[in-house]
């Protein structure tokens, strides 16, 4: 979630981002912060399109504004960004001092707790005042880069109020079509290879063997003799003396 506590000393300045030019009656559907891949921390603002002179926002489409707060000097122009749009809902006119005066005092005091309660509680806090009116229109940056600027201002509608029409075709300047770049082939591309011709596969032949020469015949196969069970030899017997002599052995012994 931002840290709004800054937003209350944020200076009042017409800067602007991304949105398509023309003129809209919008109403806020919620407020949201989030990560995002390629600008960081972001502000998004969701609204319905009430009434539009962009048929590229048609009445009832929704449509965001979105505000980068990223890096410090992101977040110093996404706060007086998103004061402006605030007063504007808030029923104040920052193009009129008196109401300038009053937004200083009561307006930026509390807006940083407003802020964070329209994240986490809902539109519903603002009590009915969700809609606002927005200008917006291309200008050109110091780097000759085209930005939408916004203008906001307090619009609420009445109970006999109607939409006007959408027109057809948008009444503000658009932004300038970017010229799409043709992609063209690689060089090696665009020269055909020749194709290469194979010979067409055959039928394998058999061998022709010469007359003197008979095809070798396949060897065979060796077949172990039948194992024969090993012959351990037996115990020999200690020769028996004749009657009447002694073993050697014994003889020793008796020595």
């Amino acid at each position: 979630m931002i840290d709004w506590n800054g937003i209350g000393s944020a200076p009042i300045f017409e800067r602007g981002t991304y949105f398509n030019p023309g003129r809209y009656k919008l109403k806020l559907l919620r407020c949201l912060s989030k990560e995002t891949q390629k600008s960081g921390t972001a502000f998004i603002a969701e609204f319905e399109v009430m009434e539009s002179d962009n048929p590229a926002h048609q009445i009832g489409s929704k449509a965001t504004f979105f505000v980068k707060m990223g890096s410090v000097q992101d977040k110093q122009v996404g706060f007086s960004n998103i004061l402006e749009m605030m007063a504007a809902i808030l029923g104040f006119d920052v193009k009129n001092a008196a109401h300038v005066s009053q937004i200083d005092r009561e307006v930026r005091p509390t807006l940083a707790a407003m802020m964070t309660a329209l994240e986490t509680q809902g539109t519903g806090v603002l009590q009915g005042r969700e809609f606002v009116s927005v200008e917006c229109r291309v200008t050109l940056t110091r780097q000759q880069r085209e930005f939408t600027l916004h203008t906001w201002s307090p619009w609420r509608p009445t109970q006999d109020w109607r939409p006007t029409p959408t027109p057809a075709v948008a009444t503000m300047p658009q932004r300038s079509a970017q010229p799409q770049q043709q992609m063209s082939a690689p060089p090696f591309a665009s020269a055909a290879l020749p194709q290469q011709a194979y010979p067409p596969a055959q039928a394998p032949q058999q061998p022709v063997y010469p007359p003197q020469y008979p095809p070798a015949q396949a060897p065979q196969q060796y077949a172990p003799p039948p194992a024969q069970p090993q012959a351990f030899p037996s115990p020999q017997q200690a020769p028996v003396a004749a009657p009447g002599q002694q073993h050697p052995y014994w003889m020793n012994q008796q020595r």
